[in-house]
């Protein structure tokens, strides 16, 4: 799950889906593209959320005004958020053979 936090609220979100690259998850309103969010990623074996700042590369309504699916890219990720994301994106591969 990922928390976005922007000037206006914060929102708990379901990512759909997660690369070392950026992330697909579903919001409950659109996002402009270019927007820069911060996101609060809670990854399976991290005890504290991982915070990363995004940009908005897409966002569409699946069902209008109700859900949208946000598409992101990760900004200035660290190594070690980078490792954290990549060891999850593997063992999830893994785990689904």
């Amino acid at each position: 799950s990922c928390k976005v936090v922007d000037t206006l609220k914060h929102d708990v979100s379901q990512i759909r889906d997660i690369s070392v690259g950026g992330i697909l998850f579903t919001t409950d309103r659109a996002f402009d593209s270019s927007t820069v969010l911060e996101l609060k990623l809670r990854l399976p074996e991290e005890e504290e959320p991982v915070n990363v700042e995004v940009h908005v590369v897409d966002s569409k309504a699946k069902v209008k005004s109700i859900v949208y699916h946000t598409i992101v890219k990760f900004v200035n990720l660290s190594e070690k958020d980078k490792n954290s994301i990549s060891k999850m994106v593997e063992r999830k591969l893994r785990g689904s053979k």
